[in-house]
């Protein structure tokens, strides 16, 4: 139920010694870590897709539409990312 609810580690109180404690800060401190990294890189990206001049679409492996940039939509004529994201 806690794995369900977003825990990433569940420790049980018999188990609890100050080594398995470190270990499971060291593990949350580095998926934190990670998290705000992977967070800042796609920040990044998000800035030069959206403000790139190129024309850009973004599709997955069904080649559904998943992203599509300003200029493509003006260059398109169409008035919002909704009309082709799907």
């Amino acid at each position: 139920e806690a794995l369900l609810a977003g825990a990433s580690e569940i420790l049980v109180y018999s188990d609890i010694r100050p080594d398995v404690l470190e270990r499971c800060a060291r593990f949350s401190y580095e998926r934190f870590r990670l998290k705000m990294q992977l967070m800042e890189t796609e920040s990044r990206f998000r800035g030069v897709f959206n403000s790139s001049p190129q024309f850009m679409i973004l599709v997955n492996d069904a080649s559904n539409v998943v992203d599509i940039n300003h200029t493509a939509l003006e260059k398109m004529e169409l008035p919002s990312r909704r009309h082709v994201i799907g």
